[in-house]
């Protein structure tokens, strides 16, 4: 594979190709993406880079890659289409997520999958771009927070294609909403669940960022309960009015013995404590670096 690309790339894409491989696999393994599938999405990124325009198009009505008209009035779009197509029939892959982090790493869509963010960002973080203001912040961004690091990429994106005059593609600004709206709404239901607490007479409630510091999460909310079953008593309660507008937790731990309760809902992750268990345990001195506690008053008794 790599071979056949060293023949057809420029000497400048195959250096940038290697810059998205080594960024790629990085950011794969800091936000759990499968490294194997981000290597091979990452050599052929731009496989069809070097290609002439009507090469491009030729290749991908041949594969059935579907493309739209600006994409097909221009190569800086169209080689991401003709990239999957040549992915598959030339280079022999067929696995769906590769193929997509292919198709879609130049302009992005609204639903990315983890790996067509890591691919869409690596492409514009990797070592060798010239600097440019932003690039710092998103490098620094692509190893703390996946879809921070989308946003910011996409937003760079459009200020460049703007400013040089040319038409934007609205996937990237559709990319743009639907990642923040997510954003938005993952601290949104961290601040609804500490107020579910809250109104059960939770005590010492917390809620900490994360998302900088693991992969697995972007909030936890901390609160204790004054006994095991007033532990019991609050995980109810969450479980209930979060099944209320439809959300399930992912996964709970704990519940039986009702000392320490873990509830996962993706963006969120619910910490319940027996007060000797949040005493022992102290996870907000292992996760608080001093600037990720989102404020949250408490009612009074």
């Amino acid at each position: 594979m790599k071979r056949r690309l060293k023949e057809t790339l420029s000497e400048s894409r195959w250096r940038h190709t290697e810059g998205v491989v080594r960024a790629a696999e990085r950011m794969a393994e800091k936000f759990g993406v499968n490294v194997e599938k981000a290597h091979a999405a990452a050599l052929l990124h731009d496989c069809a880079k070097c290609m002439p325009l009507e090469d491009m198009l030729a290749a991908a009505d041949a594969a059935g890659v579907q493309a739209d008209a600006l994409e097909r009035s221009c190569g800086a779009l169209m080689h991401a289409a003709a990239g999957a197509a040549l992915a598959r029939t030339v280079y022999g892959v067929t696995d769906p997520e590769i193929l997509g982090a292919i198709r879609f790493h130049t302009v992005g869509r609204a639903n990315m999958t983890a790996l067509e963010k890591v691919i869409f960002v690596s492409d514009f973080v990797e070592e060798g771009r010239r600097p440019f203001p932003g690039l710092d912040e998103a490098r620094r961004l692509s190893m703390e927070n996946l879809d921070a690091a989308v946003s910011m990429c996409a937003r760079l994106s459009v200020e460049y294609v703007r400013a040089r005059g040319e038409t934007l593609h609205p996937a990237t600004l559709q990319l743009i909403d639907k990642v923040e709206v997510s954003m938005n709404q993952t601290q949104d239901l961290a601040l609804k669940i500490a107020k579910i607490l809250d109104n059960k007479k939770a005590e010492n409630i917390t809620i900490l960022k994360v998302d900088h510091l693991t992969s697995i999460t972007d909030y936890f909310v901390i609160a204790t309960g004054r006994s095991a079953q007033a532990v019991h008593a609050l995980y109810e309660e969450v479980t209930d009015k979060l099944a209320e507008e439809g959300l399930t937790p992912r996964r709970n731990d704990g519940v039986r013995e009702s000392r320490w309760i873990v509830l996962d809902y993706l963006g969120v992750i619910v910490h319940i404590f027996h007060p000797e268990e949040r005493q022992y345990y102290n996870i907000e001195r292992l996760w608080m670096d001093g600037t990720n506690q989102v404020p949250f008053v408490q009612m009074e008794d």
